[in-house]
């Protein structure tokens, strides 16, 4: 797996995630990362393409909850 490729991918799927979709215009430096990897010979374009979608299913699966969802945990204190 290219660890190149997951840190951009995953960079950019947390970005939208976050600040919305507009951040998904970055989606062609991923391209470009993984093109330089497979050109490089680094990688071959399946470890390009296992590591950037590895990191994206890894983004989308691991969301906090919004804050505003919490609720206080009751702290008790022994007597």
């Amino acid at each position: 797996m290219s660890v190149h490729a997951g840190v951009s991918a995953g960079g950019v799927a947390v970005l939208a995630m976050t600040h919305g979709p507009w951040v998904l215009l970055a989606c062609p430096v991923v391209a470009v990362v993984g093109w330089s990897r497979v050109v490089l010979r680094d990688h071959t374009l399946a470890q390009v393409l296992a590591g950037a979608s590895g990191a994206v299913v890894a983004a989308a699966t691991s969301r906090r909850r919004p804050a505003g969802r919490c609720r206080p945990v009751p702290v008790t204190r022994p007597t």
